[in-house]
């Protein structure tokens, strides 16, 4: 059956597929297909044939509403030092900026800090230059963003880098703000065109006509496109990619929903004969399309799992997301993420196959990050295998990520894109011939016994997470004896999966939760990292034993969000650090941040005054400190009781499912 679906992978008809995707755009300059815009929309439309195309049954475009986004161009014209009228292309973020030929100061604000803006003077009206920003190693944009429109700017312009710089092209990411805050994109090598000149002029500001229009508004709709290959039982795997991208998105995610479509097409040509039901969704709204909140990414996904079919998690057997391993020219380094149940399947079911391509590096990992947009159908209750990519080794993270170079021009490599329809074509027929979900569950506990530090914890819950282990492990046992078998279907293995479907549930629904660094973690993780910061802050500042600018930099930096202290105002600060706890709801974060941000900005602040003092006073600061300390143990305690409890009724669940396999297999 394997050797009948890689002959029919038609990589011709699926590198036509990413050609017209990509194609889609709002600007004729840069593209950009975003949440409800026109050019959203057509791809929609274009995908939903190409499904009916191929012979997909039950094809539907689901709307949604989300806040929609069209970027139909920006421009900004300038005088240059030998008098030569310029014009610079801009890219866009997802904020509102309507002007045309409109003439403003722009001045540069640096990396857009709270100092580097208020040595500007100023700003008000302005625009501003903010260059140059990684933001994997600096800020996210809405930093600067939100700083500047505090500080009355007509808006940013930003110079974005990756670790692998380019001087030639834009770079968007979401925005994480509310649309007001009006940011654009500008190439490094433009910026620093205007650089110069700033630095040249007289009041280190010049003149620039700026034509722009992005546009955000409420209430719009977009779509996701889904189908089936119908199978002999109601039991379904998934198979999803998302179609909206930044620019031309050639390859995140366009060559990631030519895939699932050339998968699915291979499975039909070839007359596979599924067991189960394969359902392909192409999902819109991925990278950006809700306001005002901390979560605006994977909405459509969020829509698809929690408001138009909550009821597709209880029959789901697993998903496989493609939105990475991406097939561009020279890239060998890729990486398999999964959910922690499925991660020895996954190891054990493709080591062959990748011992047949050396030249690639394929590292299994788990869990999978946040940024995918899968995590809310795993929150759900479905377990996940995702095509992703290191994000610091990666060349396509390096040099093409959100940016316009994400084109064909960058190298479309075609063996590595058949490969790759090859690979998890490949792990979506081992999943369709097991009876049972291959459902790992040891794996997490012995995780989640690791992740105690076990000064802080009692006996009682020691106890319980070692028989968590210990059944657990017993229970992955089974499964794997059951499907040793061939596949069969019966009444009891469906009942068993339906089972398993609530136990891995009950799991996401209790030991899940998100810390400052956007990590998925264990509830408790989070203020037990706090805690062991703050004291050694405390004993630090007690002792004496490091300087004071170690002991902030060292403990009290890291702890939440408190990274942001010094680089911008308390405004910006409270102002993020409310919308993680208050400004989440029906996003994929909701109720994931448990306890509210530890403010240590004003102790933060307290102590640097003092780091030039010979014997500074820090009696305060310890009193402060000590003060946090109690609210994390409070936070830690009730944490900890929560997951008794529902380690309790979880050990009691496996026992009983357990009890049944014992009985009636």
């Amino acid at each position: 059956m394997f050797k009948e679906f890689y002959q029919s992978i038609d990589s011709s008809y699926t590198e036509e597929v990413i050609d017209k995707l990509s194609s889609f755009g709002d600007d004729p300059a840069t593209g950009n297909r975003s949440a409800g815009s026109k050019a959203c929309t057509m791809a929609a439309k274009y995908l939903y044939n190409k499904f009916e195309g191929i012979g997909l049954t039950n094809v539907h475009l689901d709307d949604f509403i989300v806040n929609g986004w069209t970027f139909n161009g920006a421009n900004l014209k300038y005088i240059d030092n030998l008098g030569k009228a310029n014009k610079i292309v801009l890219g866009g973020y997802a904020t509102n900026f309507v002007v045309n030929n409109k003439e403003f100061k722009i001045v540069d604000g640096g990396k857009g800090t709270l100092k580097e803006l208020e040595s500007l003077g100023d700003i008000n009206g302005k625009l501003v230059l903010i260059s140059t920003l990684n933001t994997y190693y600096d800020y996210w944009v809405n930093f600067p963003s939100y700083q500047a429109y505090l500080k009355g700017a007509a808006g940013v312009i930003v110079a974005a880098t990756h670790n692998i710089p380019f001087d030639d092209i834009l770079i968007s990411n979401d925005i994480l703000v509310p649309s007001y805050c009006k940011t654009l994109s500008i190439s490094i090598g433009d910026a620093n065109k205007l650089k110069s000149l700033i630095k040249a002029s007289v009041d280190n500001e010049i003149s620039v006509t700026l034509n722009a229009e992005s546009k955000v508004l409420p209430y719009q709709t977009s779509y996701n496109v889904w189908g089936e290959i119908k199978g002999k039982t109601d039991e379904v795997i998934y198979l999803m990619a998302h179609y909206d991208g930044y620019y031309h998105s050639y390859f995140d995610d366009a060559s990631g929903v030519s895939e699932i479509l050339g998968i699915a097409k291979a499975l039909i040509n070839s007359f596979y004969d599924n067991k189960k039901t394969i359902r392909i969704i192409a999902h819109g709204a991925e990278e950006w399309g809700k306001g005002y909140t901390p979560f605006d990414w994977a909405a459509g996904a969020y829509e698809q799992i929690m408001h138009i079919h909550p009821e597709w998690p209880e029959k789901a057997f697993a998903l496989i997301n493609i939105d990475g391993n991406f097939p561009i020219t020279n890239e060998r380094n890729y990486i398999i993420y999964t959910s922690p149940e499925l991660f020895n399947f996954v190891k054990n079911n493709t080591s062959n196959m990748l011992s047949e391509i050396p030249n690639y590096n394929f590292n299994i990992k788990y869990p999978v990050p946040l940024p995918y947009e899968d995590f809310i159908y795993q929150k759900s209750g479905i377990p996940a295998i995702t095509a992703g990519d290191d994000f610091e080794n990666s060349l396509y993270y390096k040099a093409y990520y959100h940016s316009s170079a994400d084109s064909k021009g960058a190298g479309f490599d075609i063996e590595t894109h058949k490969l790759i329809q090859c690979l998890y074509g490949s792990i979506l027929i081992y999943l369709d011939n097991l009876s049972i979900r291959p459902m790992d569950f040891h794996t997490r506990f012995v995780d989640l016994k690791n992740s105690f530090d076990l000064t802080h914890v009692d006996n009682n819950l020691i106890h319980l997470i070692n028989r968590l282990c210990f059944y657990s492990k017993q229970l992955t046992y089974k499964i794997k004896n059951i499907n040793s078998n061939n596949y069969t279907y019966s009444d009891f293995n469906y009942e068993l999966n339906q089972k398993l479907y609530k136990l891995y549930k009950i799991i996401q629904d209790n030991f899940l939760a998100f810390n400052y660094s956007l990590e998925i973690v264990f509830p408790h993780s989070v203020s037990q990292n706090n805690l062991s910061l703050l004291s050694n802050a405390i004993n630090a500042l007690k002792n004496k034993t490091e300087s004071l600018e170690d002991i902030v930099n060292n403990y009290i930096l890291e702890i939440d969000l408190n990274y942001l202290v010094f680089d911008y105002d308390k405004t910006v600060y409270n102002f993020m650090a409310n919308r993680y706890s208050y400004g989440s709801e029906n996003t994929f974060g909701e109720k994931m941040y448990l306890n509210p941000n530890e403010d240590l900005y004003d102790v933060a602040h307290s102590l640097k005054s003092k780091y030039n003092e010979v014997s500074p006073n820090v009696n305060k600061e310890i009193d402060m400190l000590t003060t946090a300390y109690n609210n994390q143990t409070e936070y830690y305690k009730k944490t900890l009781n929560k997951e008794f409890e529902a380690g309790c009724k979880i050990l009691k669940y496996i026992k009983y499912i357990l009890e049944d396999i014992t009985l009636l297999h």
